[in-house]
């Protein structure tokens, strides 16, 4: 037994030691033509898929490029979408290796949710099909988002305008174009926005749903929650999450390997000042609701940002950015999978402090954590002469400890980074950047960072 914990103590190091380094910096879009906002997603295997969105000179396009572990290599791109304004582009890979992509698609006036799957053993796109939406009323779907697990079913959602109210829209299917007609899960004549998905990987899922808006009976907005026991077919009524009485927004959801959840949230406070608010759902109930930070004053900021990952363990990370002494700095807090109750959280800085991006805009941080409890954290952060850069600080389960590392190259803007693990503890970071013009007309390429 003392040798099976040494070989795991051992193995957990070296996972540690191989996030710490990481590769050349890669391009991977197009260089002449104007990329933006990227995601990407590993499999079970250690390879990955990246998504973008594209302007091509007349249309913006959702393209795509496939990253192989064996060789650590990456496909040409691959225009995905068909020709339109495609925007918001989204992706989810499974551990099996296929994936689903989302945007959103203008047609004639309005924004309708379009997606197209991928099958990992042909390697090939499907065409693109519209999501079932409410198109003969001519109203804009917007802020789509999708769950796809490892029995290769999917569930999407949106916020739509009903013409009275902002509402929020779910349906389920899968590669194929049968899907169900869309459920709306928020209450009739109430606000829902910025919902978030997430779902359990059996052939009929559990598929969870948060989002914010204005309820009956509260006056203010409010965290909100639906979920659905049959796979996305039938949806429970919407419950309230967050503190009675006090504007809670852009609620984050996470799950893990046994259907647990944890959301978390901002709230604004009567002075002014925001907490960033976490809540459980565990074995069938929801938990009570821990504060991780208060006190926050934003400088003209909109909100804190707040994000969370967590692993099929039960380990999660949340990180969200704050001000000290009119800088920005950003924060993070672990939780150990233990008892959420007589948990206590630590918060740390995972930063130091740095002037704003901008007055009206926050440092686009973003989070992720493996399946040993290495997590990772990036942002954009301005050096000294005006230039925004990509940070990351990682933290390691060996040593306890948060270190920070600058991957973009000096000299040029980069923004809207993202960041992914491998179950096998690779690190990947993907960012927008100049491409050499700091003034005039620059264009925005895709760029890639791997840990060793």
């Amino acid at each position: 037994m003392k040798l099976i914990r040494s070989v795991f103590l051992w193995i957990v190091f070296l996972a540690a030691l191989n996030i710490q380094a990481w590769q050349n910096v890669i391009t991977v879009s197009p260089e002449w033509n104007d990329s933006s906002v990227p995601c990407f997603a590993f499999d079970g295997t250690g390879n990955g898929i990246l998504e973008w969105r594209l302007f091509d000179g007349n249309y913006t396009r959702a393209q795509v490029s496939r990253y192989t572990e064996q060789d650590t290599s990456w496909s040409s791109t691959q225009t995905i979408s068909p020709v339109g304004q495609a925007r918001e582009p989204k992706l989810v890979v499974n551990n099996t290796g296929n994936a689903v992509a989302l945007w959103r698609l203008l047609s004639d006036s309005n924004f309708a949710v379009q997606a197209s799957f991928y099958t990992a053993s042909t390697q090939n796109w499907q065409t693109p099909f519209y999501l079932p939406f409410i198109s003969d009323s001519l109203y804009n779907a917007e802020i789509p988002n999708i769950a796809f697990n490892d029995a290769n079913k999917a569930v999407a959602c949106w916020q739509l305008y009903d013409g009275t109210t902002w509402v929020v829209q779910a349906s389920a299917g899968d590669a194929s174009q049968n899907w169900t007609t869309p459920a709306k899960v928020s209450k009739t004549g109430f606000y829902g926005f910025s919902p978030e998905i997430v779902m359990t990987d059996d052939v009929v899922p559990t598929v969870s749903i948060v989002f914010y808006g204005i309820m009956e009976l509260v006056e203010k907005d409010c965290v909100q929650y639906v979920r659905s026991t049959d796979g996305g077919s039938t949806w429970s009524a919407p419950i309230a999450l967050s503190t009675p009485g006090v504007s809670a927004y852009a609620p984050k959801i996470a799950i893990d390997g046994a259907g647990n959840l944890i959301v978390v949230w901002q709230e604004v406070v009567p002075d002014g000042s925001w907490s960033i608010q976490a809540r459980k759902f565990e074995s069938g109930s929801w938990l009570n609701i821990k504060t991780l930070y208060a006190g926050i004053v934003l400088n003209a900021s909109r909100c804190p940002n707040v994000c969370v990952a967590m692993n099929d363990n039960g380990q999660a990370v949340v990180a969200w950015f704050t001000t000290h002494a009119s800088r920005q700095k950003v924060q993070a807090v672990l939780y150990n999978g233990s008892d959420w109750n007589s948990w206590s959280p630590q918060c740390v800085d995972i930063s130091g402090t740095f002037e704003p991006v901008n007055k009206m805009d926050w440092p686009c941080q973003n989070v992720a954590i493996d399946s040993t409890g290495n997590a990772g954290v990036v942002w954009q952060q301005y050096d000294s002469v005006g230039n925004s850069l990509i940070h990351v600080s990682l933290y390691t389960v060996a040593d306890y400890s948060w270190k920070e590392s600058i991957l973009s190259e000096t000299g040029q803007d980069a923004t809207l980074p993202y960041i992914a693990f491998s179950t096998q503890g690779k690190a990947c970071v993907t960012w927008k950047r100049t491409n050499g013009k700091k003034l005039g007309n620059p264009i925005n390429q895709i760029q890639i960072c791997l840990s060793e």
